[in-house]
């Protein structure tokens, strides 16, 4: 009979922990490999949109040098007031991922309070999209620099694999402040 109720308790924590990261609209749970299109007439349109191209450049032992291009785009939704917001992923147009960003959704008064009063809540860490949701998805963006880096992922044993990191610098004009934000592939790395 423990055994039963330890699997049972065990069952129930994993398929609670499985749900977190999914998104329901209208009845329906977003998929692994969806289209956009299809995302958006099931859910709506997102609070905040964001796109990165991430360019991966390979090198051959002859030192032929050739740039793949990947597109990302991150869509933020606020489905359920007092949840967390989940973000969906998507590269090449397809679902890669949700996450629940562990956030609650917030009406635009208090996120706009979030960044003018405390932009402790800009900390680092956070991604784009939560930078955009509190503090607005237009400010004057600049490339700070772009280098490629060893990827991790290198799949071909004779070719060597970087990817660009890019770091960005966003400056906002907050209830008379100016807060300037580094991000790092579109995480915050630094907070002014």
């Amino acid at each position: 009979m423990g055994h039963f109720i330890m699997s049972l308790l065990l069952t129930i924590t994993v398929a609670q922990s499985a749900s977190a990261d999914e998104l329901r609209c209208n009845g329906s749970i977003v998929q692994h490999n969806m289209t956009m299109s299809q995302v958006e007439s099931l859910c709506g349109s997102p609070v905040v949109k964001d796109s990165q191209d991430v360019v991966y450049r390979e090198v051959t032992k002859n030192n032929h040098e050739k740039d793949t291009y990947e597109t990302r785009e991150s869509w933020l939704f606020d489905t359920e007031p007092g949840s967390d917001l989940r973000a969906v992923t998507f590269v090449m147009n397809r679902v890669e991922s949700v996450q629940a960003l562990n956030q609650r959704g917030l009406d635009a008064n208090a996120r706009a309070a979030k960044c003018e009063k405390s932009p402790a809540n800009i900390h680092t860490g956070i991604n784009s999209l939560l930078v955009a949701y509190f503090c607005g998805p237009t400010p004057i963006k600049s490339v700070v620099s772009d280098e490629f880096k060893p990827d991790n992922h290198q799949l071909k044993t004779d070719v060597t694999t970087t990817r660009r990191q890019r770091t960005e610098r966003w400056d906002y004009q907050t209830g008379g402040k100016e807060l300037r934000i580094t991000l790092r592939d579109g995480v915050v790395n630094a907070v002014e």
